[in-house]
């Protein structure tokens, strides 16, 4: 996770009221979701929608009321161009240069040593995938038959698993068949994006210094300052085509969008795409494009209702409907985006910020645009299979088994003081396009009870068989609890900018209900926003203890199983398997409570990570660093884990352990959770207690750990009872680490060392957890829970 996605205003938040807002009577009632959805797309014509709020750019976001909006094509498809992978904390004095590995140099020649080689890579990037070594650049990534199209992972020593190859390769043009990775950049960039980029003018159009070619650093300008110490800048930098990382858009129309016109035509710039006014609030509500165009990067042009022209913004609308604007180099450079028909920096034409290196090696952190989206939307019409759900509820919703399937098409909203209410044995599918995605905002309920014969399953809308991670994009639920991010490291009601571009949340209660679910089945769900900016198989955003959580598998998400800031839910036999990032993910206040839970990583679906994939990943604080327990109003997570079982992939690229702990205060530092009776199996070299090797140390309490081929390591706790017992005494594994056919049952005996109870360790009292007697998540002499419910497909 990011910590700067929370603190920044304009990023974009899906909080838009849709076009088509599921009305199931109003006030506390409910009634059939099927009957309010029949005729849906009567008397409403295909086509594609955007709905949104404008505002200005100053950190208040004042809302951008009755002003005139210009929708524009630029000639540019939904790829993605960023800047070479230099926005690095460590350096390394090795500085090689060839045709596919280009990093920030310095001045002074100094390269970046934890870096991602140019070229085009599928998904998001950040970071170095497995690289571990200040050398990897000189690696060669590009090999014929290092990336396998099928799994879209490269096996190459020391790169990337999302590296596909480099762009030399593809300019190049070979035969189809010759190259699997060209081939693949073909199929999902597009010819005519591709040609764009080979396109790129060299450095005799740019000023002397201004370029950058990989090997030569543009030269820090020798100009003046604003009088506090902000060099003031040049024109902009332009970049190599050889130096970038590009990204195609790997989404897809469904088949019934195409069939009423909606198309992924680049759009020649110039085209108006479509025009609109803000109302009195700077809201735009259901405006019907004049092209029905998605895959394209667009202008965005505003005209105050003063008649100012403000400065443009680009907006990238990709195939599944998801819009972002885009944000220059100096804005935020580890996700810059260059325009792609020319590789070159617009940070000085899209807003007040200098170009990146009008500072020399320091970032100017002041700047803002002319305007922003506080929120915005795409909703794609045409006739999907399903009662369809879109926009947000204006009343209570009940989806029934006789009603399903249903569809999530686009993000769909139930605010506050509305309820949903989902029954047994009803499936719920998020559409491909526009991307699915259920937002239960701060008062909102979610009660979704299913069984272990019929449970509630949300999956793609694609045929079994062809789904993936990312298809759509989660549950998110949002809640009143406390979060602690930019709190001034304490809990005190602020809130926070949830990731996913999904609004605000947080508050003061941390007894505040979302609901509760039970016997919920969740697979290939997540979404690639930008590095670090993701949704999850399930986002839980200050959700308090008066919700309620059992029986719950996240499958084959794109990048946490279940990830948490702040809150205080409590969660029983909880499953995730084979997510890309961590199983269970945690930060910023967080104080709830798991028992029974399962971890599996799996090989082929973490190889595809851009970080290291653990069972449990938890952060004091997303700002680093934080003093003070949360359970006593500080600013440090400190959640309570039992009975876990955590499954590893062996040695693999991207594998990590099972409890891994940073960012709270001191080398020692705050405590960041209790953990006890966990059965740690297959991490390999990697430790199953992790409380120092992040250069943010952190610590944990942890006690009764079986570990079984897994390093042992270490975490020093709090020295208080229970801390450090029994750990590594016992090797117990599961019966089966199969992705597809896994049995988590222990394989011998796993009573814990004197058959100590789980609710007798200190800070386990709490009458929420239950008495257990052995190590991990399933009871030897018992039965184990997750038959007849769990699902583990593998697409």
């Amino acid at each position: 996770m990011n910590r700067s996605i929370k603190k920044v205003g304009y990023f974009l938040g899906l909080t838009a009221v849709g076009i088509y807002a599921l009305n199931c009577g109003g006030g506390g009632g409910s009634s059939s979701a099927g009957a309010a959805l029949a005729g849906l797309l009567g008397g409403t014509s295909p086509g594609v929608y955007i709905s949104g709020t404008l505002v200005d750019g100053t950190p208040t976001q004042n809302p951008l009321a009755n002003a005139t909006v210009q929708i524009v094509g630029r000639g540019e498809s939904s790829v993605t161009v960023l800047v070479p992978d230099w926005a690095k904390n460590s350096v390394s004095t090795v500085a090689p240069v060839n045709k596919n590995s280009s990093y920030y140099m310095s001045s002074g020649g100094v390269y970046a040593g934890d870096k991602i080689p140019a070229g085009f890579l599928y998904n998001n990037s950040q970071g170095a995938g497995n690289n571990t070594n200040a050398s990897d650049g000189s690696v060669t990534c590009d090999t014929v038959g290092n990336f396998d199209a099928t799994t879209k992972t490269n096996s190459g020593a020391n790169c990337p698993a999302t590296y596909i190859t480099s762009v030399a390769k593809v300019f190049a043009n070979p035969a189809a068949g010759t190259d699997p990775g060209v081939d693949f950049v073909k199929a999902q960039c597009g010819q005519a994006s591709i040609d764009q980029i080979n396109a790129w003018a060299g450095s005799g159009t740019f000023p002397a210094g201004q370029y950058y070619d990989g090997v030569t650093a543009p030269t820090v300008p020798a100009v003046g300052t604003d009088g506090a110490g902000y060099k003031v800048g040049p024109l902009p930098v332009a970049f190599k085509n050889t130096t970038v990382r590009v990204y195609c858009d790997v989404s897809t129309l469904d088949t019934g969008a195409t069939s009423v016109g909606i198309n992924t035509t680049v759009q020649t710039a110039g085209t108006i795409i479509g025009t609109f006014k803000t109302d009195a609030n700077g809201k735009f509500n259901g405006v019907k494009l004049i092209v029905p165009s998605v895959g394209n990067t667009y202008n965005v042009i505003v005209t105050t209702s003063g008649g100012a022209t403000l400065k443009p913004r680009r907006l990238k609308i990709n195939k599944n409907g998801v819009a972002t604007l885009l944000v220059p180099v100096s804005e935020k450079p580890a996700n810059a985006a260059l325009e792609l028909s020319t590789g070159k920096d617009l940070t000085s034409t899209e807003s007040s910020w200098n170009s990146y290196f009008s500072g020399g090696n320091v970032l100017d952190d002041r700047g803002s645009y002319d305007f922003s989206f506080g929120s915005v939307s795409v909703n794609m019409v045409y006739p999907k299979t399903g009662n369809i759900i879109s926009g947000t509820l204006s009343g209570n919703a009940h989806l029934t088994k006789a009603g399903s399937p249903y569809v999530l098409s686009g993000t769909v909203i139930v605010p506050n003081g509305i309820t949903m209410t989902i029954d047994a044995g009803v499936t719920v599918f998020g559409a491909v396009s526009p991307a699915g995605a259920l937002l239960v905002k701060a008062g909102g309920k979610l009660i979704a009870n299913g069984t272990a014969a019929e449970p509630i399953l949300f999956t793609s809308s694609k045929d079994a068989g062809t789904r993936a991670p990312a298809d759509w994009q989660g549950i998110i639920i949002q809640g009143k609890g406390v979060q602690t991010f930019g709190c001034g490291g304490n809990a005190g009601g602020c809130q926070a900018i949830g990731e996913g571009d999904t609004g605000a949340f947080g508050g003061t209660d941390n007894t505040d209900s979302s609901g509760h679910l039970s016997y919920v089945v969740a697979q290939f769900a997540g979404a690639p926003f930008s590095p670090g900016n993701e949704r999850n198989c399930i986002s839980l955003m200050g959700v308090g203890s008066g919700t309620a959580f059992d029986h719950i598998q996240c499958h084959r998400g794109f990048d946490d199983g279940y990830e948490q800031w702040g809150g205080a839910f409590t969660a029983k036999y909880m499953v995730s398997s084979a997510n890309r990032d961590d199983q269970f993910d945690f930060a910023d206040g967080f104080i709830g409570k798991y028992q029974f839970g399962i971890s599996h990583l799996v090989a082929n679906a973490i190889a595809a990570n851009d970080d290291v994939s653990r069972c449990i990943e938890g952060d004091g604080n997303s700002a680093l660093a934080c003093t003070g327990d949360a359970r006593t109003g500080g600013g440090c997570a400190n959640p309570y884990f039992a009975n876990i079982t955590c499954v590893g992939a062996g040695n693999v690229t991207n594998g990590g352990g099972a409890i891994f702990v940073r960012r709270a205060a001191g080398a020692a530092g705050q405590v960041v959770g209790d953990y006890t009776h966990f059965l740690v199996d297959n991490h390999g070299t990697q430790k199953a207690l992790d409380c120092t090797s992040d250069s943010a140390p952190s610590n944990a309490n942890v006690s009764y750990v079986s570990i079984n081929g897994t390093a042992v390591g270490a975490c020093t706790g709090d020295g208080g009872a229970d801390v450090n017992t029994d750990i590594g005494a016992a090797a117990i594994a599961v019966t089966s680490t199969s992705a597809t056919a896994p049995n988590y049952f222990p394989a011998a005996a796993a009573t814990v060392t004197g058959s100590r109870d789980t609710t007798t360790v200190r800070n386990f009292s709490d009458p929420f957890f239950t008495t257990a007697t052995y190590y991990g998540a399933i009871d030897p002499s018992g039965t184990d829970w997750t038959t007849g419910w769990t699902q583990f497909p593998a697409n």
